[in-house]
């Protein structure tokens, strides 16, 4: 019999369908104690359009998952392909859902998030759990990872996630791990400063820069291309997380040091000359896809500086 493997991947704030308003949590007026009431009232009220989760996401991490399921098959597993959205929460990739705007990512117009750096896990790992509470979209299956594992425990769960989506994961992952067969039945994918938790700590595939190089795309599919490699490699090498995480050390080790990009610094009011050009042009522009613009075309900002220029300009 194959082995099972559930396939948890974050998803992209790039929908295929146009978002309605009140779907957007920019437009999630109430306080944080109303917010996510408001929040699920919305989903189940709308009547716009739906599409399969598999459908509904678009860009370079979402065609890179999309894959991950038939790689998975041709190593000999069966895979299950599931969706850990802000929005909705975990939902398989079948499950049929209306174009929204919600992330855990901080800073963005849609972050579920509010409140001090200090508070944004908890008030993370807090809404996945109100979320897992709530009715189930139509397709759905279990509503939480450890429902997941406590259904099929013998199988492997690979999560594809974000530091952030990871943050809201933890505390469901820690349960998930305890329904499972052997704690190293859960591979986690992601980037740094990985898992808090030192039960998870193990299960952590560090998805570092340097294997961009070795294994293409841009970096914001980085985690997914991890997977696939990952999963590409299952039939001759298994899929027992110590064994992954020396591949992909000695995969790490193999790359030679990054270029740094020869980009055009630029002062506060050249970038802010940028992002209002940008925003005209598209006023629902996220600050994560004019950085990439502005930085394919040659030119240099920090991060977090453009973030708080972006924020500011847009606000004004």
């Amino acid at each position: 019999m194959k082995r099972i493997v559930h396939i948890i991947a974050s998803c992209t704030d790039r929908k295929r369908l146009p978002v309605p308003e009140k779907l957007a949590m920019r437009n999630v007026r109430a306080d944080s104690g109303e917010r996510f009431e408001q929040w699920w009232r919305a989903l189940a009220q709308d009547r716009s359009p739906t599409l399969p989760a598999v459908e509904l996401y678009v860009g370079d991490h979402w065609s890179v998952v999309r894959e991950l399921p038939a790689v998975a098959k041709a190593s000999g597993l069966q895979a299950h392909l599931w969706v850990a959205s802000a929005g909705y929460g975990l939902v398989p990739a079948e499950a049929s859902l209306h174009a929204y705007a919600a992330t855990f990512s901080s800073g963005h117009a849609d972050s579920v998030l509010v409140g001090g750096s200090d508070t944004r896990s908890t008030a993370a790992r807090a809404w996945w759990k109100r979320l897992a509470e709530a009715p189930a979209p139509p397709g759905s299956g279990p509503r939480t990872l450890a429902a997941l594992a406590r259904s099929a425990p013998n199988a492997m769960l690979l999560v594809v996630a974000s530091p952030r989506y990871l943050a809201a994961l933890e505390d469901d992952l820690i349960e998930a791990q305890a329904h499972l067969r052997a704690p190293d039945d859960l591979l986690i994918v992601s980037g740094s400063p990985g898992p808090t938790s030192d039960a998870l700590k193990p299960c952590w595939l560090p998805s570092t820069a340097a294997l961009q190089a070795e294994l293409g795309g841009a970096l914001g599919s980085l985690h997914a291309r991890v997977a696939r490699r990952i999963l590409q490699e299952a039939a001759d090498h298994g899929l027992k997380t110590s064994e992954v995480r020396r591949r992909l050390a000695e995969l790490e080790r193999q790359q030679a040091p990054a270029a740094r990009p020869d980009r055009e610094p630029m002062t506060d009011d050249q970038v802010v000359s940028f992002i209002q050009e940008q925003l005209a042009k598209d006023a629902g522009a996220t600050h994560t896809r004019l950085l990439r613009s502005l930085r394919d075309g040659g030119r240099a900002c920090e991060q977090s500086r453009f973030r708080r220029l972006f924020l500011q300009t847009r606000g004004s």
